[in-house]
């Protein structure tokens, strides 16, 4: 998806991406496939034909591994922390459209042109660069389990952003406030209610998102303009929402949802226990 090829005349990228994906599971190009309790593929392994067609484009890089006559390379996996300069310096970062490193490529002298995938998933980075809003082809963006303290405002120009995912970000205490100009932003990972971005309601793409924090700044309506909304969804401070009607408005009873998971902030007496459930009913009504 990230890499342009799947642009259906009707339907969704990701139907069409799992069919091919089924397709090729089929043929055992994909191998020992797992996936999560919504049928996400979370990790399989290629067929041995298919890693050696992989080796003319993409490279995976271990610690002491040779990097001669790496121009060519369009996708490049740093599986180590070692010598991340002599790597970067073989291969041609403008031609780069895939980056999966554990080191912090984005302050140094590269100028990644082309880059469509970044994944610094348990990276040695604290932040990320202004700069990053150059990166005007990126659609997947990754920076879980990291420690991570905040995400500059210059990512909201990041326009063709499809995925960004920072879960397990300990010392994440806010997002840039300008998140809603994400527009292209289809699918949202995090596990912090606190992460809950501002006028969430706006973006419109939005298919996961998958912790949702009722409060001031967020009213449970809000949700009802998440036309495209699906998969497992956390609805927390959910004594919050004043009456059944209110509940309503989510609309979550329209959308493709698989799982629902509802909290409370702390125990409640009985009346507003009574109203709780009355809530959760409401959202679950027609399922």
């Amino acid at each position: 998806m990230a890499e342009g090829f799947l642009r259906p005349s009707n339907g969704r990228m990701e139907d069409e991406g799992n069919k091919y994906f089924n397709d090729l599971l089929a043929n055992s190009f994909f191998q020992y496939v797992k996936r999560n309790e919504c049928e996400i593929v979370t990790s399989c392994k290629m067929h041995d034909l298919a890693l050696q067609v992989s080796k003319s484009e993409a490279l995976n890089l271990e610690e002491g591994s040779a990097v001669d006559g790496a121009s060519h390379i369009r996708h490049l996996n740093l599986v180590s922390r070692g010598d991340d300069e002599a790597a970067l310096t073989a291969v041609d970062a403008k031609k780069l459209r895939t980056v999966f490193s554990m080191v912090d490529v984005l302050n140094g002298p590269w100028k990644f042109k082309s880059l469509r995938t970044l994944k610094l998933r348990r990276s040695d980075i604290t932040e990320l660069p202004d700069s990053i809003c150059k990166l005007r082809h990126l659609r997947y963006l990754d920076v879980s389990d990291t420690a991570i303290r905040a995400l500059p405002e210059s990512i909201t120009k990041l326009y063709h952003l499809e995925t960004l995912r920072f879960t397990d970000c300990k010392s994440l205490e806010k997002l840039p406030q300008k998140v809603r100009n994400l527009v292209s932003l289809r699918h949202l990972h995090f596990d912090d209610p606190k992460l809950v971005p501002a006028e969430v309601r706006l973006l419109t793409r939005l298919q996961t998102l998958l912790i949702f924090a009722v409060g001031p700044d967020h009213m449970v309506e809000e949700l009802g303009c998440l036309k495209e909304l699906r998969g497992a969804l956390k609805i927390c401070k959910l004594e919050q929402v004043r009456d059944r009607e209110e509940a309503e408005k989510a609309e979550l009873s329209g959308k493709t949802m698989n799982r629902l998971f509802a909290s409370l902030a702390h125990k409640q007496g009985t009346v507003l226990s009574m109203i709780f459930w009355r809530v959760v009913c409401a959202i679950r009504q027609k399922w």
